[in-house]
This record gives C-alpha cells, sequence and structure tokens, in this order.
C-alpha cells in the first residue's frame, strides 16, 4: 500500500470500521462468513497502515478501545502486543469496560488473561458495564466475578448495585451478586 492510499484512509479507526462491516471489500478472507477470517483480514490492513507512519495511525490504546467495544477478539489480542489491557480513552473507559458492557465474553475473557483489572478505576467499574447490558449478560458478569470484581460495587450516586438490579428486575445477574 502506498502512503497516499493510507493518507486517504483517514485513520486506523474508519479503515477498522469500515473492515468490521458486512459490504466490506477486504479480499477474499472478508467476504467469508467466519468471523475470525474477517478479524485477520481487518488486522492485516490496520498493519500495513500502523506500518506506514505514525501521520494516520491512532494510539493503539484507541484501536482496543475499539476492538473491545465491537467485539474483535482476535484483533484485540494483536493489539495487546502494543498497548497494555488497561488502556483507557479520554473518558476513563477501559477496554474491559466496553467489552463487558456489550457483552464480548471471549473479549472479556481474553483481557483478563492479559492483566486488565476486573475492579477497573474508581468510577467506571467494568462490573457496572457489564450489568447494563442486563441478563443477556450473565457470563461476562460470571467472568468479572470469578475474576475477583466486588460485588458489593456502588454505582453512581452511592446505590448498591444490587439494589439497581433488583429494581430493574435482573434477578439472573442479582442470583450472579449474591
Amino acid at each position: 500500500m502506498e502512503d497516499n492510499e493510507a493518507a486517504d484512509a483517514g485513520s486506523l479507526i474508519v479503515l477498522f470500521d469500515r473492515a468490521q462491516g458486512a459490504g466490506s471489500a477486504l479480499s477474499g478472507a472478508a467476504a467469508a462468513a467466519d468471523s475470525d477470517a474477517l478479524d485477520a483480514a481487518a488486522w492485516s490492513l490496520l498493519v500495513d497502515l500502523y506500518d506506514l507512519g505514525a501521520a494516520v495511525v491512532p494510539r493503539a490504546e484507541d484501536l482496543l478501545l475499539r476492538a473491545a467495544e465491537v467485539g474483535h477478539t482476535a484483533v484485540a489480542a494483536q493489539l495487546l502486543d502494543w498497548c497494555p489491557a488497561a488502556a483507557a480513552g479520554p473518558g476513563g473507559s477501559t477496554a474491559l469496560c466496553l467489552a463487558a458492557r456489550w457483552g464480548h465474553l471471549p473479549v472479556v475473557r481474553l483481557l483478563l488473561r492479559r492483566g486488565a483489572d476486573p475492579n477497573g478505576g474508581r468510577v467506571l467499574r467494568p462490573l457496572l458495564f457489564a450489568c447494563e447490558g442486563g441478563d443477556g449478560n450473565a457470563g461476562v458478569v460470571g467472568a468479572l466475578l470469578e475474576a475477583g470484581a466486588d460485588s458489593g460495587v456502588r454505582c453512581a450516586g452511592g446505590a448498591r448495585l444490587s439494589d439497581r438490579l433488583r429494581e430493574a428486575g435482573s434477578w439472573g445477574l442479582l442470583a450472579l451478586l449474591s
């Protein structure tokens, strides 16, 4: 890929978003329905751009956050070779928080194995993010608790997480916290 082609791409995040879309033109691998093949193709293009220089390359941490948010385990695994699992965005959200929020259990497990703190920071806690996804995130909540997440964490305003789950009728998650 030539430098001008990389400049036209704008940023790796834009390319990453294009690569994960169903209509992307990422070679034969992207046309496959297999998500690992799509991840590999997206990663290949990301590496090509990354190798071209910093002018079009956002921080690896930003890409890790995006990969965690959309559930691209293979891409996240590669990015963890370039940045820490505890990488956080400008608002303080970590990759673990984002993967937990959207129920991406394989990414959550990967980040935990690679050293992400199951209790996150002082304010933004992965367990709170996971519980936002409701009972459908029971696997993620279970993985976080198994990794040592504090089940007594408090929500914004000081309310106990268990009280919020009870109010929301998330009985499956509430059972996991008990």
